[in-house]
């Protein structure tokens, strides 16, 4: 079973797990006393190395561009301030391809995709008032082939953000947030294709 498959596989049952703790934390919803949370978000994602700059030869030029993000996670809340989350992501991104090495408005573009899973562990803050700012990091899989990577990767993830609570329980929240992605791939040559980029998120967590 070749790296393809073997992601595909993965992705069907992460996204089977996510969507039936999603119907299990609906159903209890009301319970406050309950360790896990759930959320969603969406977001824009800014480049921030060359990978994703123009690219040029004698003959064409090309970049990949990533735009819109959108995703979920669960997360058990083990204290008060400290979690652990499973987070899946789902990243959108534009390769744009001109016949001509300086490149003005692309004459073709192709969309791909990038989905990322992650376990990351998170620190919360002492609350003020009706917010808390907190901090998480973890890693874990991703697929989608682009530029040099192929259909199995893994990511690093750097994320900080605010929860401004909409009622005196502290149950339901606003979330604000941004994050850092870090990829990396081997090949089949021995080398490492590495990608980076932030990410800025709102989203609603219950």
């Amino acid at each position: 079973m070749g790296k393809k498959q073997i992601f595909q596989n993965v992705k069907k049952t992460m996204i089977f797990i996510v969507l039936f703790l999603f119907i299990i934390l609906s159903l209890n919803a009301e319970n406050k006393n309950s360790k896990f949370t759930g959320g969603i978000y969406a977001g824009w994602a800014f480049n921030n190395e060359a990978t994703f700059d123009w690219h040029s030869t004698p003959h064409y030029s090309y970049r990949y561009r990533i735009n819109y993000n959108i995703g979920g996670y669960i997360q058990y809340n083990i204290r008060e301030n400290i979690g652990l989350q499973f987070d899946m992501n789902f990243q959108n991104g534009v390769y744009e391809f001109c016949y001509s090495p300086k490149c003005n408005s692309p004459e073709k573009d192709e969309n791909f995709n990038i989905y990322l899973f992650a376990l990351n562990g998170i620190f919360y803050f002492e609350k003020w008032k009706n917010t808390q700012v907190y901090i998480l990091a973890g890693g874990g899989i991703s697929g989608g082939e682009w530029w040099t990577f192929d259909n199995f990767y893994y990511n690093l993830k750097l994320g900080t953000g605010i929860r401004i609570f909409l009622n005196k329980s502290y149950f339901q929240a606003l979330n604000l947030g941004s994050s850092f992605r870090y990829l990396f791939d081997e090949n089949k040559n021995g080398l490492t294709a590495t990608a980076s980029y932030l990410s800025l998120f709102i989203g609603f967590e219950f």
